[in-house]
């Protein structure tokens, strides 16, 4: 009878520990709640590594591949407070400022990033890692849209 018992209680503890422990992790998962837009636009620099157009421009729709290795490692980096400033980084281009700054902020549903009150991009999609952002524009009659996809 004792070992029964004994058995039933080995049985029990390896119970309550495997809840124990699935509780915990549940904890954890609480933790780690979705960041919010604004936390994964302004959580470090962003850099340009893809900028396409569709349709195609003079036959050509990666606009990276013809970018110059300056502009290549610019980064931008937004700020909690609806700035942002644009870095040269290392290979800074001859004719241009090695920084820029202006205010950015989202529409109201948080679809759309605008930048400068007058720039307005589409959010394609935005995670801890990668954002990617397009706007159209109508050039002679056609409608064009640029895509650009940033990481860091």
């Amino acid at each position: 009878m004792k070992k029964i018992y004994f058995l039933a209680m080995i049985s029990f503890l390896a119970i309550a520990t495997v809840f124990t422990s699935c509780s915990k992790e549940d904890d954890n998962d609480e933790k780690d709640t979705p960041k919010t837009k604004t936390e994964l636009l302004t959580v470090s620099k962003w850099k340009m590594t893809a900028f396409t157009v569709n349709p195609a421009v003079d036959g050509q729709t990666d606009l990276y591949a013809s970018m110059e290795d300056c502009e290549k490692d610019d980064t931008f980096k937004f700020n909690t407070n609806g700035t942002y400033t644009s870095y040269e980084e290392n290979n800074i281009c001859e004719d241009s400022e090695p920084q820029e700054s202006g205010t950015w902020s989202f529409n109201s549903t948080k679809t759309e990033l605008l930048m400068d009150n007058d720039l307005i991009f589409t959010i394609v999609s935005l995670t801890d890692s990668k954002c990617v952002i397009s706007m159209q524009r109508e050039e002679e009659g056609t409608t064009y849209t640029y895509t650009k996809t940033f990481t860091h």
